[in-house]
């Protein structure tokens, strides 16, 4: 997991903010997550039979009541969840192949997200 670098806002149904969550309280999760056999079996099962559906494993076993450790990790463990963490990936992996400085795949991602995004309009 990874301290959340961003302000989290509690909002209802009509968008307008209920409350903000303290952020040096708030962790984003990554995999891979690691648990006992037996515990995650037992928590998927569980879930399964209550028709929940988690975003993530960690999620299942504290339904269980059982306690999950966090251990610190780096942002560079991206999550491919979103077109534009695609991008990020894909920025990185050619960054890792060709070798090239920071700061120019920073700005092709930029340019790739503007495009992908919002054509036509400044990030």
């Amino acid at each position: 997991a990874v301290p959340v670098k961003d302000t989290i806002k509690v909002a209802g149904p009509s968008l307008l903010v209920e409350k903000t969550l303290e952020r040096r309280l708030l962790w984003a999760m990554q995999t891979p997550q690691t648990f006992a056999y037996g515990l995650i079996l037992r928590a998927h099962r569980q879930a399964h039979a209550d028709g929940f559906i988690g975003t993530d494993d960690a999620v299942l076993v504290e339904r269980l009541g059982h306690p999950v450790e966090l251990v610190p990790a780096s942002d560079g463990n991206i999550k491919i969840t979103t077109p534009t963490d695609l991008l990020l990936a894909e920025c990185l992996l050619a960054r890792a192949k060709a070798g090239q400085d920071e700061s120019l795949v920073a700005s092709a991602l930029q340019e790739k997200v503007r495009g992908k995004e919002s054509p036509g309009r400044e990030a």
